[in-house]
């Protein structure tokens, strides 16, 4: 963590276009060690707004993003708007399952709106009286030999130029006007990748009851895979849970065709259908999404401008690190800036992007992979048996087997040395039988499926002949079938 000495940036001025999550923390990190900053969002921030878009995943707050929260002394204001995750919920369609995180609930996650999180992190930037918060302006241009930035205001009128800044940095998002205009003439290579599915948002109330309003499991990610079609369900503190359908981009049309999708969602998601009124208008109800994923090589521009955030390093959200490698950054870029003297931040700058894109880049990696892993082959028989032989491991040698996932969202560790000290351990392993181990547990569960599936053909073989003999009783004597009843009481 950068350390917190209140003169670090004494007299500096900084701004900062983006008030999303990477660039509020980064505003209060440098206000705390003196700066003053300026911090541009296009969006109405102001008190009482509101900072929900209803196209967004809910958060999880893992290890990483506590550890900078905590250095900030926001933790604990943050940490009262979570719930904690213990594990997975899987329902395939056989059935519900929970994977738990590690080998307790110790191993715990924290899942939260990402405007809550965004609401609070804007108004600890609020008490700082050398952070200034301008809603409502977007930015129309950089000056790269001088660092001046032109803001216009997004309801209309004239433009002004901030021309006494130190540097600025570029924390808005994904579709960043900052990279685009750093990467201008320049040159950088740039990649932006979207998967083939979209999401919609799918609210679930709370329950009727008072002292238990959560109608699933409050302590698990919930997901229901379905091949080309997925849903994920995060619990809320109030009761209810924030759900996200999942399904191929080409079926998008589907949505004008009335009652297709609905039709479509009450077949596949029962369970979740039947805890809405009308699950074709919820899923109407917001907008479609996208997943893209970006990469770039140039993250900044001199010793003016840098990138933070989803502007530098864009993932998919499914390894719930997003935020979290963005805090990460936001730290990362304060102690680079903090080891050299203002005449050498260019090389700060450059010693950044060198710590932070090898890690950026691994978990846009595993996230992708993820994706795929949660879709369809969660609920298959290998990678099922290799999560169990992991959590055994670790709960067996909780100092020497730690399983990729719990290095991922549970410790410090960087992601790249993380993917490299699991991939070596695990080519050891598979000469001592690792890979006999998994085998183990995948022969225990088909096993136990088969005679889950003898038990439920017994079952049903046993009612249709149950229906058949009392069919042929009523036909014999010629009753109707409350007649039969009442007889036979």
């Amino acid at each position: 963590m950068p350390s917190r000495t209140a003169s670090s940036f004494q007299g500096q001025k900084i701004v900062i276009i983006g008030a999303g999550l990477a660039g509020t923390l980064c505003a209060i990190l440098l206000a705390q060690r003196g700066a003053r900053v300026e911090l541009i969002e296009r969006q109405d921030f102001e008190p009482g707004a509101d900072y929900s878009n209803r196209r967004s995943f809910n958060l999880t707050i893992s290890s990483r993003g506590a550890a900078v929260l905590e250095a900030a002394g926001l933790w604990p204001r943050i940490k009262a708007r979570t719930i904690p995750i213990t594990g997975r919920m899987c329902h395939d369609g056989r059935g519900i399952q929970k994977f738990p995180y590690g080998r307790d609930e110790s191993f715990a996650l924290h899942g939260c709106r990402r405007a809550d999180v965004n609401a609070e992190l804007v108004a600890a930037a609020r008490e700082y009286e050398t952070v200034t918060l301008r809603s409502g302006y977007t930015l129309d241009g950089i000056d790269k030999r001088s660092g001046a930035v032109t803001i216009s205001p997004v309801a209309g009128g004239p433009s002004e130029t901030i021309s006494d800044a130190d540097f600025t940095i570029g924390a808005d998002g994904v579709y960043s006007t900052m990279r685009r205009l750093i990467h201008r003439g320049e040159r950088a290579d740039f990649n932006q990748h979207f998967l083939d599915w979209n999401y919609r948002e799918v609210f679930v109330p709370a329950g009727s009851d008072p002292d238990h309003p959560w109608v699933m499991d409050p302590n698990a990610l919930h997901i229901w895979p379905r091949g080309d079609l997925m849903m994920f369900a995060l619990p809320n503190p109030d009761g209810s849970f924030t759900g996200n359908f999942i399904y191929p981009s080409d079926r998008e049309t589907d949505f004008q065709v009335p009652g297709l999708m609905g039709e479509l969602f009450r077949r596949e998601f029962s369970d979740v259908a039947g805890l809405l009124a009308n699950p074709e208008e919820t899923l109407k109800a917001t907008p479609p999404s996208y997943f893209p994923t970006q990469r770039n090589t140039k993250w900044y521009y001199g010793d003016k401008f840098v990138l933070l955030g989803d502007a530098a390093h864009a993932t998919v959200p499914f390894y719930g690190q997003g935020m979290n490698s963005a805090f990460e950054s936001t730290a990362e870029l304060i102690r680079c800036l903090e080891a050299v003297e203002p005449v050498a931040r260019a090389k700060a700058f450059a010693t950044y992007q060198a710590k932070r894109k090898p890690n950026t880049d691994t978990i846009a990696d595993l996230s992708m992979t993820n994706f795929e892993e949660l879709r369809s082959n969660f609920k298959h028989v290998m990678p099922k048996a290799r999560r169990r032989a992991e959590v055994l491991l670790n709960r067996l040698f909780p100092d020497h087997f730690v399983p990729l996932h719990v290095q991922i969202s549970h410790s410090l560790t960087d992601y790249r040395q993380a993917v490299d000290d699991c991939a070596r351990r695990d080519r050891m392993l598979r000469w001592f039988g690792l890979d006999i181990l998994i085998l183990g547990f995948a022969a225990i569960d088909l096993v136990s499926r088969g005679i889950a599936r003898l038990s439920a053909d017994s079952a049903a073989d046993f009612s249709d002949l149950s229906s058949a003999m009392g069919e042929t009783a009523e036909t014999s004597f010629g009753l109707a079938p409350t007649d039969s009843m009442e007889r036979r009481a």
